[in-house]
């Protein structure tokens, strides 16, 4: 029984005893010469997927399918992003917030800071936010990465600052020396005059500020007297946005004044009175008087009239230790 050769599908021309097509001119032959397929009677429309350079699936790098990596169900490309920050901050400090995105090779095209879901904090393509706090309160942070990938939650509470903070502040601690000098200045042998004002954090322009001094009356004579100065009520500038400045009130502060030219049978108690403390408890926040340091007399310090007017003198703090947080 004579066997058959088979024939090329392609080119229709007889292969070889070991089934290899061994026309030059085809282009599924491994002899294939890149000439054009002369037919042999066959066909002369060639082969259009037989080609390894003109078929885009034959070529591993060029199909996403091949990376085991790669879901075609999944645009864009899954990323996970992490956000952290501290928990608790003040006013005028920084958010501190941070990204991790894995993976680190990822394309970062935009970052964006949110603050409880709608108030932009930043808007670029930075991993960090240092923008600096503008209101307090309680916020929940998040950031979205190129539109589509969500961090994770960070709650934060903001607060105000305490009075040791604030007593430190450069713009403060000099206006209530120069207020004290003042009220030094003031004194004489026709009377006295306490001075105040209201301490105030801008979140606008990120600084301290001490609103309009007020002097108290004039306060003459000695026994039997007290001076006292009315600050009134803060003038802030609440904002409606953690993300916009404001004017908060954080302290409230005044002198008291000397007994120099009291005769010396005069005293009074230094230090925050019982309506300073009451005053400043009923106010929110902490409270600042300037005064002598006094010499301690049975049960409490006190000046007596007489004292030198550059005697030793302290700032004496009372009422909270800092505006509550809203």
């Amino acid at each position: 029984m004579i066997r058959m050769r088979p024939f090329c599908s392609c080119c229709q021309q007889q292969k070889s005893d070991d089934d290899i097509c061994i026309n030059s001119a085809c282009s599924c032959s491994p002899y294939y010469n890149g000439g054009s397929d002369p037919g042999g009677g066959g066909n002369s429309g060639g082969n259009t997927g037989g080609n390894t350079g003109s078929n885009p699936g034959s070529d591993p790098g060029s199909d996403p399918g091949s990376d085991p990596g790669y879901d075609p169900l999944v645009s864009p490309p899954i990323i996970s992003v992490s956000l952290s920050c501290p928990n608790v901050v003040e006013l005028l400090d920084p958010y501190n917030i941070s990204l991790t995105v894995n993976p680190s090779s990822a394309t970062i095209t935009s970052v964006k800071y949110l603050i409880n879901d709608q108030y932009e904090l930043h808007n670029g393509t930075s991993l960090s936010c240092d923008e600096r706090v503008k209101k307090a309160g309680h916020w929940s942070i998040k950031a979205v990465v190129n539109g589509t990938h969500t961090s994770n939650v960070v709650n934060v509470e903001v607060n105000y600052p305490d009075a040791n903070t604030i007593m430190s502040n450069g713009v403060v601690s000099s206006n209530m020396a120069a207020l004290w000098q003042e009220t030094k200045n003031a004194a004489t042998s026709n009377g006295r005059s306490e001075r105040g004002c209201w301490i105030y954090i801008n979140t606008a322009s990120m600084t301290y500020e001490c609103g309009t001094t007020i002097v108290g009356p004039n306060t003459e004579g000695c026994a039997g007297t007290a001076a006292s100065v009315d600050i009134g009520s803060p003038s802030e500038a609440v904002s409606s946005s953690p993300i916009i400045g404001g004017k908060y009130a954080v302290a409230m502060f005044h002198t008291h004044t000397p007994l120099t030219f009291c005769p010396s049978d005069n005293s009074r108690v230094v230090g925050p009175s019982d309506y300073d403390t009451d005053f400043a408890a009923s106010e929110g926040v902490p409270g600042f008087v300037y005064d002598y340091y006094g010499t301690w007399s049975y049960s409490d310090y006190r000046i007596n009239g007489g004292h030198s007017i550059d005697a030793s003198s302290q700032l004496f703090i009372f009422g909270p230790v800092k505006r509550e947080t809203p």
